[in-house]
């Protein structure tokens, strides 16, 4: 379990930086490009949605370098997918037919195309969300994971 688990949080630990990073670069590039409404939360910008996920996404990989407590390290990746993927939901349910944006421009000046990034994100996400609580609920289930517990980290 040992291993694993800290297999797993590195791996949050580099998949959260580099959609952070993707984040923090085209807020910092095209500042301007993130000025209409979030088609999720209405009225409020997409660019302090967008700063406030990168925001959200540095702490949790802050948490995940420098934090001794392993259920701490998967609980904050289990409650940051939760509220990724409810965000998902409010997407579909809003019937806007847009991608994520997730990642701002960085795919598009790739030449990603969108119905790829939102897959690969689609993805990143069930594996955020499986991985955390699955490990989490194994370890906790087992009493491999205990608070203040450097075990598997």
């Amino acid at each position: 379990m040992r291993v694993t688990v800290n297999r797993a949080i590195y791996s949050f630990a580099v998949l959260l930086g580099a959609t952070c990073l993707a984040k923090v670069l085209s807020l910092a590039l095209l500042p301007g490009a993130y000025a209409r409404p979030d088609p999720v939360f209405g009225v409020v910008p997409l660019r302090y949605v967008l700063a406030g996920a990168a925001f959200l996404e540095y702490l949790a990989v802050w948490l995940l370098l420098v934090s001794g407590d392993v259920r701490l390290k998967l609980a904050a990746v289990a409650w940051l997918s939760t509220l990724f993927g409810l965000y998902r939901v409010g997407l579909w349910l809003r019937g806007t037919g847009q991608s994520c944006g997730c990642l701002g421009t960085v795919p598009e000046a790739l030449g990603i195309p969108d119905r790829w990034v939102d897959a690969a994100l689609v993805l990143a996400l069930a594996y955020l969300g499986i991985a955390s609580y699955g490990l989490l609920w194994r370890g906790v289930a087992r009493g491999d994971v205990r608070a203040g517990s450097n075990q598997g980290a």
